[in-house]
């Protein structure tokens, strides 16, 4: 009996050391092809070439969690969760960048802490599509905290922009310019000069709702028409940045100059605008219609406002959203516990054998 317990215990452990050993080993030729996997992934999503498949990153999720660092797991799960950002699957992609956060390694000095970063902000970006502003700013200033930590000048003006941006959607006006500006000298003192620009406009948006911010917005429209790249021969701007003109147009509205406020709120114009894109044009040339007491071009500007601004096209469902919140901390949580039941698991086999043996 002793014998036969003892070969059983013999056999129980030359299992177990098989099993570590067949999930550790693995071929220079398995390596590479992962490798591979993630070096394409990682172009097209630097490329902003949108990802429309999630099978090779599965496979690669589950190669670097058997053999993988905790940099290269923290990409692979990263990497992930991109996919489902452009395949518009929220919820998983909130939970594939969790567990890319749960695989870092902040206690070692190699821990990729500029990915780490760029998780907690592609988090945030799509919280944000999701309206979730609270979660978005914990997910900002998480982001921000590691970008400070490597000194990434550029990425702490961006995530300052964002912040600033949940701000002003809150209505806290001061807050949001206070941040602008912080983030607009950062990147201007590191040589981002056009970057700082474009969040210059932000402040134009806060600027055009302040009657009495008008020589702010004035010195704001000069430099940037002053400094600006984006601008042809012709002083055009490309479609994605003609929301400026309508900062302009409002600054001539300030000063009573509505032919000229006309003039720029029809410069928003451009091929293909989606409904809600024309919203600053039609309130633009709607507010000079009433100025000038234009009863028919008012009539129709106030329905062409209602148009873009239907509440199917702009409104999301709170409840929804709210519900699919719960639902990330839920099942992240839920994994922990998990992955705490299995670790405990093999603790315990381990003392098992070992106890055997004594």
């Amino acid at each position: 009996n002793i014998v036969r317990s003892g070969r059983s215990s013999f056999s129980l452990l030359l299992l177990f050391l098989c099993t570590l050993l067949a999930g550790s080993c693995t071929t220079d030729g398995e390596r590479r092809y992962w490798a591979d996997v993630i070096a394409e992934a990682d172009s097209m999503n630097r490329n902003y070439v949108p990802m429309t498949s999630d099978s090779l990153l599965i496979g690669a999720c589950e190669f670097y969690d058997r053999h993988g660092s905790p940099n290269e797991r923290m990409k692979a799960h990263y990497l992930l969760g991109c996919v489902y950002r452009d395949m518009g699957e929220a919820p998983r992609a909130i939970e594939c960048y969790q567990d890319a956060i749960a695989c870092a390694d902040t206690t070692d000095a190699e821990c990729d802490f500029q990915k780490l970063g760029c998780v907690y902000s592609q988090m945030g970006d799509v919280f944000h599509r999701q309206l979730l502003l609270l979660n978005e700013m914990n997910a900002r200033r998480q982001a921000l905290k590691y970008f400070n930590q490597i000194g990434r000048t550029f990425n702490i003006g961006f995530e300052l922009r964002f912040i600033a941006g949940i701000y002003a959607l809150e209505n806290k006006v001061d807050s949001a310019e206070l941040i602008f500006k912080n983030a607009v000298d950062i990147l201007e003192k590191n040589n981002y000069c056009q970057e700082a620009l474009q969040i210059s406009t932000l402040l134009m948006h806060l600027y055009s709702n302040q009657p009495n911010q008008k020589m702010q917005l004035k010195q704001l429209i000069d430099k940037y028409e002053s400094e600006s790249s984006l601008f042809d021969e012709s002083r055009n701007l490309p479609p994605f940045a003609r929301q400026f003109f309508y900062y302009k147009g409002k600054y001539y509205e300030f000063a009573n100059q509505l032919d000229s406020a006309e003039f720029y709120y029809h410069k928003i114009y451009r091929p293909n605008m989606k409904s809600a894109q024309k919203d600053p044009m039609y309130r633009g040339l709607l507010s000079v219609f009433q100025t000038r007491h234009q009863s028919d071009s008012i009539a129709k500007y106030a329905k062409l406002l209602c148009e873009a601004n239907d509440s199917s096209i702009a409104i999301k469902d709170q409840d929804l959203t709210a519900q699919v919140a719960a639902s990330y901390n839920y099942a992240h949580y839920q994994k922990q516990s998990l992955d705490s039941e299995k670790k405990a698991y093999r603790a315990n086999l381990r003392s098992i054998i070992i106890l055997s043996f004594t």
